[in-house]
């Protein structure tokens, strides 16, 4: 059996979590540090940070769509609707304006 706490342990660790992909975009015009996740089937954005924004967008009802949301291991995501955020990075010219 292996030490917990060896050099080899905490070699292979590292290689198999990483660090976090994350990077700087704009939503809505204004600058976030965001998880980039180009596997990810939604884009989300958390109930705090939406009400922090300066130019509050319209939420908009998901209920007649009836999407349910599942995190990786299986549990509900709870959600309150969408909202239309004009995306963009520093590195790419222009945005997209999609549902978060």
């Amino acid at each position: 059996m292996c030490d917990q706490t060896s050099p080899s342990i905490d070699l292979l660790r590292a290689k198999l979590i990483g660090d976090a992909n994350e990077g700087v975009i704009y939503g809505n015009e204004e600058e976030v540090i965001a998880l980039i996740d180009t596997g990810a089937m939604v884009s989300t954005i958390s109930e705090g940070f939406n009400e922090s924004m300066d130019s509050q967008p319209d939420l908009k009802d998901l209920s007649a769509q009836r999407l349910d949301l599942k995190a990786a291991n299986g549990e509900n995501i709870p959600h309150l609707g969408y909202i239309e955020a004009a995306i963009s990075t520093p590195f790419v010219d222009g945005s997209v304006t999609m549902p978060v």
